[in-house]
C-alpha cells in the first residue's frame, strides 16, 4: 500500500510550517493556483529535473505529491485493467500524409487525480503536427487552472512527449477516457517489427516514466500497463487501410430517373469516375446479355486542392434488345472497393433510326 508523501500546515500569519522532508523539498513554490491545487518546480535539488505536482485534499491536511525522477517515501499498487493505450483507427499511412493517434485511459473504476503519459515514437519516420487536449475529461469542470486553461505540463522534444494532467479530487474515472488527441505527419516509409508508438513505462511507483496516480491522498501509482501502437509508412496507401469506395457517374446521354428512351439499336454511354487511391476499372453489364470493360482515361482535378485521382470512361456500341435493357457500370478501385450505377434504356423496334 502507499505512504502518506507529506503533511503541510499553516500558523495564524498564514506561513507554511516545514517540518517533514517532503515538505523541505517543497518550500521554492512558483505560484498558487486556487486553495486545491499548485505546481511546485524544484531547481536546487540537481536530480530533481522537472515539475511535481502538490494536491491538496479540500478540508483536510493530507497532501498528494507525485515528482519526476525524484523518489521520495513513494507508494503504488498496481490495480488489475488501470491502462493507458495509444489507439489509432489506422494501421498504415501514406508518405507526406497525416495520421492521427489518441491517447485513451482506463481507470478500471477508480478516481485519478493525475496523469503522466510518456510516449515515444519514431522521429525519423513521423513529425509531430499538433497535440489536443480540448476533450480531455481532465479539461472538464477542473478548478486547477493556468492562465485559464486547465493545469497541464506538455514537454515536446524529438521523439518524446511528456504529458502531464491533473484534476483534484475526486479527479476522472472512466474505462475509455480520450486524454490526448495527437496529430502526426509521415515523413518516411517504414515497416516496423514493432510497436513505434509507445508509452514509456517501468513498473508501478517509479515515477520517471509513465504514471496514473489514484485519489486516495497518498499519491499511490496504480497504472498496471500500457499498449502502444504500430503504424506503417508507405509510398503508396495500404489496400487494406482503404475501404472509401469509388465515384462514378453517367455524363452521356442524359438520363431522366435513370431511364431513356433510346433511338439506336447500338447505344453509346460515357462519364467520370474519381477515387481517393486510383480506379483500376470500369465494366458493364445488361440484363438482356452482354458485358464488358469501359475504355478508360485520366482526367484532369477539379481544382488544385483535389487529390481524388479522376477519370473518363466510355463505352460504344452496347447492343439494345427490344424492350427494357437494364445497364449496370461499375467502378472498382486497387483496393477491390465497388460501386455502380444502373440506368434503363428503352428500345423499340418501330422507334429506331438505324437498324
Amino acid at each position: 500500500m502507499g505512504k502518506v508523501l507529506g503533511t503541510a500546515r499553516k500558523n495564524k500569519n498564514h506561513k507554511r510550517i516545514s517540518s517533514r522532508k517532503v515538505d523541505i523539498l517543497t518550500e521554492d513554490v512558483n505560484s498558487w493556483w486556487g486553495q486545491t491545487f499548485v505546481f511546485v518546480k524544484k531547481t536546487r535539488v540537481t536530480a530533481w529535473k522537472g515539475f511535481m505536482i502538490l494536491a491538496f485534499t479540500v478540508g483536510g491536511v493530507s497532501t498528494l505529491l507525485w515528482m519526476y525522477w525524484f523518489n521520495v517515501q513513494s507508494g503504488s499498487e498496481a490495480a488489475s485493467g488501470v491502462q493507458l493505450t495509444v489507439k489509432s483507427p489506422k494501421d498504415s499511412v501514406e508518405k507526406d500524409k497525416n495520421v492521427a493517434i489518441n491517447l485513451v485511459l482506463n481507470t478500471s473504476g477508480k478516481n485519478v487525480v493525475a496523469v503522466n503519459a510518456i510516449l515515444e515514437y519514431d522521429a525519423d519516420s513521423f513529425e509531430l503536427k499538433n497535440l489536443v487536449t480540448d476533450n480531455s475529461p481532465f479539461e472538464k469542470n477542473n478548478k486547477c487552472q493556468i492562465d485559464g486553461k486547465s493545469c497541464q505540463i506538455v514537454k515536446k522534444e524529438k521523439g518524446k512527449i511528456s504529458m502531464t494532467f491533473a484534476k483534484p479530487s475526486p479527479g476522472v474515472k472512466g474505462s475509455e477516457l480520450f486524454i490526448a488527441n495527437i496529430v502526426f505527419k509521415a515523413i518516411k516509409e517504414t515497416a516496423p517489427k514493432g510497436n513505434n508508438f509507445k508509452l514509456f513505462f517501468e513498473g508501478s511507483g517509479k515515477y520517471g516514466d509513465s504514471d496514473v496516480i489514484v485519489d486516495d491522498e497518498k499519491g499511490t501509482d496504480i497504472l498496471e500497463q500500457v499498449v502502444g501502437k504500430k503504424i506503417t509508412v508507405s509510398s503508396v496507401p495500404n489496400p487494406s487501410d482503404d475501404k472509401e469506395k469509388p465515384k462514378i457517374s453517367i455524363t452521356y446521354p442524359k438520363f431522366t430517373n435513370n431511364k431513356r428512351v433510346a433511338q439506336k439499336k447500338l447505344f453509346d454511354v460515357s462519364g467520370t469516375v474519381s477515387d481517393n487511391t486510383d480506379v483500376s476499372s470500369v465494366t458493364w453489364e445488361s440484363d438482356n446479355g452482354g458485358s464488358g470493360k469501359a475504355e478508360l482515361k485520366k482526367a484532369a482535378p477539379s481544382s488544385p486542392h483535389d487529390r481524388d485521382a479522376k477519370k473518363t470512361w466510355k463505352v460504344n456500341d452496347i447492343e439494345l434488345k427490344e424492350g427494357v435493357n437494364k445497364l449496370t457500370f461499375t467502378a472498382e478501385d486497387s483496393a477491390g472497393n465497388k460501386k455502380s450505377v444502373t440506368v434503363e434504356a428503352t428500345f423499340r423496334v418501330n422507334n429506331h433510326l438505324n437498324r
